[in-house]
């Protein structure tokens, strides 16, 4: 019977832990992020003038991501190159759900995620593309 409640205990105490040293992931991403660096990855199917075409508008996106700003607000919206859309995290903390004005849905997959660092993933076209961004401090003056 001790066993029981002492395993009982256990297990209360390891979630009250978890549920301590969870990060709320959403706090680390609200703010304004500039991109570091964009990598897109080709799939091995993609051959022929599909390949150069498409290696060319990553070129230009990359061009037009490096001169922008992503702003996540508090309230939920997204504003980049012009765009604003939606944007939640995943239980997980590994997500980040999107949703335009017109209520598409698109993922991001988080691969790292700091208070000063955020690399994210998607995919496009059959692209994997690779985001690495910085948080843009403001000084006080």
């Amino acid at each position: 019977m001790k066993t029981k409640i002492s395993n009982y205990m256990l297990a209360i105490v390891a979630i009250i832990l978890l549920g301590a040293f969870q990060v709320n992931h959403s706090e680390f991403l609200t703010g304004t992020w500039k991109l570091k660096s964009f990598t897109p990855e080709y799939p091995a199917t993609m051959t022929g003038k599909a390949r150069p075409a498409a290696e060319a508008d990553m070129k230009e996106l990359a061009g037009r991501l490096k001169k922008t700003t992503f702003i996540f607000s508090a309230d939920g919206n997204l504003f980049y190159l012009g765009h604003q859309v939606k944007w939640s995290t995943g239980t997980d903390g590994k997500t980040v759900s999107l949703i335009s004005g017109t209520n598409e849905k698109s993922a991001v997959t988080i691969i790292k995620l700091t208070e000063q660092d955020l690399v994210f993933k998607r995919v496009d076209d059959g692209i994997t593309q690779t985001f690495h961004l910085f948080k843009v401090i403001k000084e006080i003056r």
